[in-house]
């Protein structure tokens, strides 16, 4: 009995200690595929914004995994119009990301979403495309996409934020805490 009494004290000690385990009670780990990401994402579009450069029509948002474990890529094309291509160009932008997660909500979102790479189609028209297009259309898609609910949790998962990112293949692994 007293052997029993020891393993127990010392599992106890152990386990509140905080010495480098992770309690599974508190943590959960969800695999999520990148074709739920996109189908979220496709939920949205299109959508048109209106800015002091023109009018910026999102037509979609897919991802793929990034050159690291950790990189999230998030391709979205759209259409810019504006006075001086009032025909229109299609374009892509090319984001590096990750996730975060709204503890209230329960709900995954995209972050941290940087521009990588800013493309036209139409080599003809690039003239066309104003300085101000150029810088303000990744920073204004961004925060479109960057609101888009991706997943919701179950109102009975608990976590308090994203401790990791694992981006693979096909699929993203979410470390929580």
């Amino acid at each position: 009995m007293r052997k029993i009494f020891r393993y127990l004290v010392v599992v106890a000690v152990l386990a509140f200690s905080g010495c480098g385990m992770h309690l599974p009670l508190f943590e959960s780990d969800v695999s999520l595929k990148l074709a739920q990401i996109d189908a979220a994402l496709a939920k949205s579009f299109p959508k048109t914004l209106k800015s002091s450069f023109g009018q910026v029509t999102i037509v979609g948002a897919m991802t793929e995994p990034g050159n690291g474990e950790k990189q999230l890529i998030v391709l979205s094309r759209f259409t810019l119009v504006s006075f001086e291509i009032p025909e229109g160009i299609d374009g892509t932008v090319r984001f590096s990301g990750t996730l975060r997660y709204d503890q209230k909500s329960r709900t995954l979102y995209l972050a941290k979403l940087k521009a990588v790479d800013l493309t036209f189609n139409n080599p003809s028209l690039l003239e066309y495309v104003s300085e101000a297009s150029r810088k303000g259309i990744p920073p204004l898609i961004a925060s479109v996409l960057q609101r888009i609910p991706l997943r919701k949790m179950s109102n009975s998962f608990q976590a308090a934020g994203i401790r990791e990112i694992t981006v693979k293949k096909e699929t993203v692994e979410i470390d929580f805490q």
